[in-house]
């Protein structure tokens, strides 16, 4: 038995507490970072109204202002660099015809296809790291990612919002 040592008993106890926090502690640092994603509309894309106490003619210019607030293409700067989750429908950019990696997320379907695109206050730039599968773009989908002020313009729409897509995921009603 020379050359060979013993570890105690408390030993092996206080290295399978240390083994076990750590596990643990990484398990809570993942439910974190999900918690840390916020889940929004396009309600939320918006900025907000004017107070109502603000009345001319008789009627409340946030009423009055509402459309011309989704018109004007404003913006929440406080969305910028926030991880976001936020459903959509996608419209291609740069797609395979089964995979697609840059799009537009648009709150409705047939947006910038069939009928003139929403304002810019109400499109989302998607650029994805890779190319992911998409089942049929009449699908709404979940999109996550982190949230940009960069505008995008081409030929399709102009686009208020970026997002640097992490994940895409089918939306289940």
């Amino acid at each position: 038995m020379r050359g060979d040592w013993v570890v105690p008993r408390s030993a092996w106890k206080a290295l399978s507490l240390i083994v076990c926090a750590t596990v643990f502690s990484g398990f809570s640092l993942l439910a974190a970072a999900d918690a840390a994603v916020r889940q929004i509309g396009w309600d939320d894309l918006l900025p907000a109204a004017p107070p109502l106490a603000d009345v001319q003619d008789g009627t409340s210019s946030s009423v009055a202002t509402q459309p011309a607030i989704m018109q004007s293409g404003a913006f929440v700067p406080e969305l910028a660099g926030q991880m976001v989750k936020l459903p959509g429908f996608v419209v291609p950019l740069e797609s395979d015809g089964e995979t697609v990696r840059t799009f537009l997320l648009v709150p409705y379907f047939g947006a910038c296809i069939h009928m003139p695109p929403p304002p810019a206050n109400q499109i989302v730039h998607v650029e994805l790291d890779d190319a992911v599968p998409v089942d049929s773009i009449y699908d709404a989908v979940w999109v996550t990612g982190e949230m940009s002020l960069d505008t995008y313009r081409g030929d399709l729409a102009e686009a208020g919002y970026s997002m640097k897509g992490k994940s895409l995921e089918t939306y289940t009603y």
